[in-house]
């Protein structure tokens, strides 16, 4: 064995003790470092990166006075980034955000995804459902919406070879897209909705 193979070979073997025997916060350090410096390296920024494996997963990333806060939750990912301008969050998971709007009504079927976007006061809220008839689901909630007080403003429909396609720009409180999808050969059905402050 060549004394490189050697050496290799002991720091890996060294490496799986540290880590074996409780001394994580070595290993954790040494990939911290060795990420930071895989980022400068492609960017030319000062990185520093707090990796949090012990506890809940969550990691932070900090660069000239920026920071990049990751949360990884049992069914939520939640993103804050920050600097000297303010804080931006986004929050992504299975289920209706838990800031929807309540004067925008939820739509038929069960939530598959949401996602709720907070940058420089500007919001935006999605939801994937997935409704048995996605086309009567899409007209029911446009009906919805109209009721509510919004305005349909652009729509467009589109079929061909068993896919269906809808979708809707609304306005009133919020700018809302509403997009429907149906695919006959794989049985796909999903209403997406987008809703946005101007």
């Amino acid at each position: 064995m060549s004394s490189n193979s050697s050496r290799t070979a002991i720091a890996g073997a060294l490496l799986a003790l540290l880590a074996l025997s409780g001394c994580g916060k070595i290993v954790e350090a040494a990939s911290e470092r060795a990420i930071e410096a895989a980022i400068e390296a492609e960017t030319g920024e000062d990185i520093d990166l707090d990796l949090d494996f012990d506890d809940d997963g969550s990691f932070k990333i900090e660069a000239d006075g920026e920071t990049i806060e990751f949360d990884v939750g049992d069914e939520t990912l939640e993103i804050t980034g920050s600097d000297d301008g303010g804080e931006s969050n986004f929050t992504m998971g299975e289920g209706l955000p838990e800031d929807w709007p309540s004067s925008v009504p939820v739509p038929d079927g069960t939530v598959v995804a949401g996602s709720s976007i907070n940058a420089d006061g500007e919001r935006l809220w999605t939801v994937s459902t997935t409704p048995d008839d996605v086309i009567d689901s899409f007209d029911s909630y446009i009906a919805q919406l109209e009721k509510a007080g919004y305005e349909v403003t652009s729509n467009s429909n589109y079929s061909s070879d068993g896919t269906t396609n809808k979708s809707a720009l609304l306005t009133g409180e919020y700018n809302i897209v509403v997009s429907g999808w149906a695919d006959a050969s794989e049985d796909s059905n999903v209403l997406g909705v987008n809703v946005g402050t101007e």
